[in-house]
């Protein structure tokens, strides 16, 4: 959770060293263990510090190597150390940080070294006998590079907020990327500055005077894995999932872990306490967010009975007692951006015990859905392929497991993708009353029609999700999916307040790779999905845990949050002249929206409302900090 940031003038310009220095003291909140810069004519780099590993307290960034020619700045962790400290002859000691072994892997295979990289990482490398730039970004996107080009010059930065120092940069508000976040669409190139872009997960580009090149360095697989048997399968993938654990256990402090109670999270804190155990190391220390009033989204039950058996050192929380919108104008202000994520108020306590607790690194169990396949489209690939049997068994376990209609099951989840779209979109407008639809009737309808919404709707990744027929395609598009980089960087925002390092054990890439390519059958079977895990997580974790169907609605907690304590605050937003935020929505739908929400009609509306002041905040911060709509 460092910082890195830099300037190439492609005109041949110089480089001030006061500017880069302006840049990186931007993102001073981000390094409190050291900055420094780096300067060669038209080239210059930064980097602030945050130490998490060992061999980042011996780390200096940005490095430059006179023998090769080469200079980086880098925020990564890279996990196959071992691996590549045979194919790079050097040694994996405290002594050669985790940038060296990037700058090596560049020296070997020059533009195709992200290729041979494994965990987080945004970099950038100086090739001085190439006259060049190289960057590159992780699988997922877990580290954020965002940047500018032009003709004259190519910018970039862990946050938007260093860019915006550079005055040739425009001032510019995106009013399409508004749209889209107003009616829930992702993107992963585009941010709400006109001239800003991210660097999309998974890829590299390469920045010369003269020509830019963006290349995809890594691709979802798509063959399917043969193993003789169910235990084969199961134990193949319990010692990949050991080791994205314990290789994101590595750090120079005390580790902690989230511990929702669900399946994910309990799985990562059942290894990764087994791990730290056997190796004497420090006790794992959890934080769990409780409920005091709101017994409907407590998981005490479940956090209790997994703790009962683990050797764990326990933090909690109580999720009722603190409004969404605490540190609201603190959080922009990191995020640069209006953000989706509704529950970044809520987390504020935790993360603060997390800090206090002296842990730098904290284990999540986000992605288990994404990776762990639900395998619910195997129902629809069945219906295809006219195995009715199997079908059937599967609906009925299924409807057993959720408790849920059988013929909910088989129009919700099996028929989706054989009915045409205007019909979908013809029960939604009479029926139904989606986020997307509460969203769409809030929008302002000249703005609505001035930026084409429509067209960007059908662009969006649910259009296409609905359409898919068969479950391997469906999990390797759910991995491709815009709002996963967008959450990544978001959650990169907020826990930097904290000086807080977090690690995604299910995003990686050995991980993905390998529960894209099982069967169908491995996936989900007698109407148990995500069966991988489960059967991997015997003897690791309670069986409560286990072989849970459900899942606490944590949305619950946001409406009764949302009105506790930010009732008239809402009712500001809705009744007081907003000149900025009426350009974007219509302020009447606004005011029906909110009778309905106070009245207690509506489980949607308390996400509606979040997001637009949080979008309210934003736009009246930016007025304020001189930027003009495009």
């Amino acid at each position: 959770m460092s910082a890195i940031t830099g300037i190439f003038y492609r005109d041949g310009r110089k480089v001030k060293p006061e500017l880069i220095k302006k840049m990186n003291d931007r993102l001073s909140h981000r390094g409190p263990d050291g900055s420094a810069v780096w300067v060669n004519g038209s080239v210059a780099f930064g980097h602030q510090m945050l130490f998490t590993t060992h061999e980042s307290l011996k780390e200096k960034l940005p490095f430059y190597d006179k023998k090769y020619g080469l200079a980086i700045t880098a925020d990564a962790r890279i996990d196959n150390r071992k691996e590549l400290s045979k194919e790079l002859n050097i040694e994996d000691c405290v002594d050669n940080s985790d940038s060296y072994f990037i700058m090596e892997a560049y020296q070997k295979w020059g533009e195709s070294c992200p290729e041979h990289l494994l965990g987080d990482f945004a970099f950038a490398i100086c090739d001085e006998n190439e006259e060049k730039l190289f960057c590159a970004r992780d699988h997922m996107g877990v580290k954020p590079f965002y940047y500018y080009l032009d003709d004259k010059m190519f910018v970039f930065g862990t946050e938007i907020k260093a860019l915006l120092n550079i005055l040739e940069i425009p001032k510019q508000i995106n009013e399409e990327k508004i749209g889209n976040y107003l009616s829930l669409i992702d993107e992963k190139n585009f941010t709400f500055y006109k001239s800003i872009y991210r660097l999309p997960a998974t890829h590299s580009i390469t920045i010369d005077f003269k020509r830019t090149l963006l290349n995809q360095y890594w691709n979802f697989p798509k063959k399917e894995l043969i193993l003789n048997s169910d235990e084969d399968y199961v134990q193949t993938f319990i010692n990949i999932f050991t080791e994205a654990v314990n290789c994101r256990l590595r750090s120079a402090f005390s580790v902690g872990a989230e511990l929702s109670g669900g399946l994910d999270s309990s799985s990562v804190v059942g290894v990764a306490s087994e791990i730290l155990f056997k190796n004497k190391k420090n006790l794992l220390k959890t934080f769990s967010l409780v409920f005091k009033d709101l017994s409907e989204c407590d998981e005490s039950l479940y956090i209790n009975a997994l703790l009962n058996d683990m050797k764990v050192e326990p933090h909690y929380s109580y999720g009722d007692l603190i409004s969404p919108l605490i540190e609201l104008e603190n959080i922009l202000w990191h995020n640069d951006e209006p953000f989706f994520a509704p529950g970044f108020g809520t987390f504020w306590d935790l993360r603060t015990k997390m800090k206090k607790s002296g842990s730098r690194v904290i284990l999540s169990g986000l992605g288990g859905d994404d990776v762990i396949s639900h395998g619910k489209k195997f129902l629809t690939q069945l219906l295809s392929e006219k195995k009715f049997i199997t079908l059937l068994n599967e609906i009925n376990g299924l409807s057993k497991n959720l408790e849920k209609s059988k013929l909910n099951l088989f129009l919700n989840i099996v028929m989706v993708p054989f009915i045409p779209e205007f019909l979908i979109r013809f029960y939604q407008t009479i029926y139904g009353n989606s986020h997307e639809m509460i969203s769409d009737k809030v929008i302002n309808k000249k703005f609505y029609e001035r930026i084409d919404l429509h067209k960007h709707k059908k662009l969006s990744d649910n259009l296409k999700l609905n359409k898919i027929k068969t479950l391997s395609e469906y999990d390797n598009n759910v991995l491709r999916l815009s709002y996963l980089q967008r959450e990544f960087e978001e959650l990169d925002a907020y826990n930097a307040i904290f000086s807080l390092e977090f690690r995604y054990p299910f995003y990686d890439r050995r991980l993905i790779e390998f529960c894209l390519s099982l069967p169908p059958e491995q996936k989900i079977k007698n109407g148990w999905g995500r069966l991988i895990l489960r059967r991997g997580m015997n003897n690791k974790i309670p069986s409560i845990i286990q072989w849970r169907s459900d899942k606490t609605d944590i949305s619950i907690n946001l409406d009764y949050t949302m009105l506790k304590f930010e009732k008239e605050f809402i009712e500001n937003l809705v009744y007081k002249n907003k000149r900025i935020i009426s350009n974007y929505i219509d302020m009447n739908s606004l005011n029906k929206f909110f009778n309905e929400y106070t009245s207690g009609k509506d489980a949607f509306l308390s996400y509606l409302f979040l997001r637009i002041i949080i979008l309210d905040s934003w736009l009246q911060k930016t007025e304020q900090e001189g930027f003009h709509v495009t």
